[in-house]
């Protein structure tokens, strides 16, 4: 028994003064901080749970409770949804939706075509108009110069 103790104290030491020991004692740190960490988070989470924002931790996690449930409700109805019947319709409905939004569009651009056309015309009608009046003012005033 007292050989094998020896032995066995001989085998940690080599341990210890070898990579493998570096290595043990990095994870044996590792585990002490995750220990000290658990346990600070542990006792502010109990603060906050019973001190002056306890309640509003509680709010929040019963918000955060109410969201998950909604969202797995609503996950559940849409692959109904998309399954069945009423995804077929829900499908159609989408595609008319987008097709109406496209036609849209088309009917916007070709009415904005037409009427920059049709101000296009106006505004030359009246640029060329503007031209002649001051043509002719200036006739006019040379004329009157010369009398």
């Amino acid at each position: 028994a007292k050989r094998a103790r020896n032995l066995e104290v001989q085998v940690v030491r080599r341990m210890l003064a070898s990579s493998c020991g570096a290595a043990l004692e990095s994870w044996k740190c590792h585990v002490c901080h995750n220990r000290d960490v658990r346990k600070l988070l542990t006792r502010h989470v109990g603060r906050w749970r019973s001190g002056a924002i306890g309640g509003a931790f509680a709010r929040w996690m019963e918000a955060s409770r109410e969201v998950r449930k909604v969202r797995a409700r609503m996950q559940t109805v849409s692959r109904r949804w998309r399954s069945g019947k009423a995804g077929a319709a829900l499908s159609r409905w989408s595609v008319a939706v987008a097709e109406g939004k496209r036609m849209r569009k088309i009917e916007t651009k070709a009415v904005r075509q037409m009427l920059n056309r049709s101000c296009a015309a106006a505004w030359e009608t009246w640029r060329h108009t503007v031209v002649t009046d001051r043509a002719r003012t200036g006739r006019m005033e040379t004329t009157q110069r010369r009398w």
